[in-house]
């Protein structure tokens, strides 16, 4: 599970939700056992967070492990030219990097109003083509067989300053937020989802600090 962190003493600069936010290496990546043991196995991930607060953190907010290997989305929410004025864990910002427990090494390279948000589908070979529109502040996907799940952290957008969410379950070249059907509302703050069998485990509380919970929906 991937977690956001607190961000940390600086630097800071104007949060584009309001305040001031600070940087810090509080992200992290934490595994979950089936007992519902919890033990971070990565750590010091970049991360931006409400000043003094921790609310409302930008940083790691998907991860898949293949084998060994586990890589980790860790979000931005700016311009990428604004990263030159971090420390070095910042330059991860807004990027998916590929790590092991112990390092961690660049792998590639804002919406907030209702349904302006995408999904894109890249092929092998690097080609992009849009699999749906009509979404809004899309935090995950995970798909179940052929049908695809998004996870939306603010289901009126973000501009409203409404953190409260869905699970939909996405129609392949859907266009507007009416194609897209519901399964889970008035979520607080939902951000990630993995899905096994007919359940899907979404993490819920993403912007407030130790109000993180994951959640089981039955598909």
């Amino acid at each position: 599970m991937a977690e956001a962190g607190t961000g940390g003493a600086g630097p800071c600069q104007p949060s584009p939700e309001g305040g001031t936010e600070c940087f810090g290496p509080s992200g992290a990546v934490t595994k979950i056992d089936s007992r519902g043991n919890q033990s971070r196995i990565i750590t010091g991930l970049p991360s931006f967070a409400g000043e003094k607060t921790g609310a409302a953190a930008i940083g790691p907010s998907d991860v898949i492990a293949v084998g060994r290997s586990i890589s980790v989305l860790i979000g931005l929410g700016a311009d990428p030219k604004s990263r030159a004025a971090l420390p070095a864990p910042g330059q991860q910002m807004g990027t998916l990097i590929q790590t092991t427990k112990t390092s961690a090494r660049p792998a590639g390279g804002t919406d907030r109003d209702q349904g302006v948000a995408s999904i894109f589908r890249v092929d092998r070979r690097g080609n992009v083509t849009t699999y749906a529109t009509g979404l809004t502040n899309v935090t995950d996907l995970a798909f179940r067989g052929k049908d695809l799940y998004a996870v939306q952290i603010s289901t009126d957008g973000l501009q409203t300053g409404r953190v409260q969410g869905s699970v939909v379950k996405v129609k392949r070249n859907g266009k507007v937020p009416a194609d897209h059907t519901v399964i889970a509302g008035d979520l607080f703050a939902p951000y990630g989802i993995a899905i096994k069998n007919n359940y899907a485990y979404v993490t819920t509380g993403a912007v407030a600090p130790g109000a993180g919970r994951v959640i089981t929906i039955q598909l």
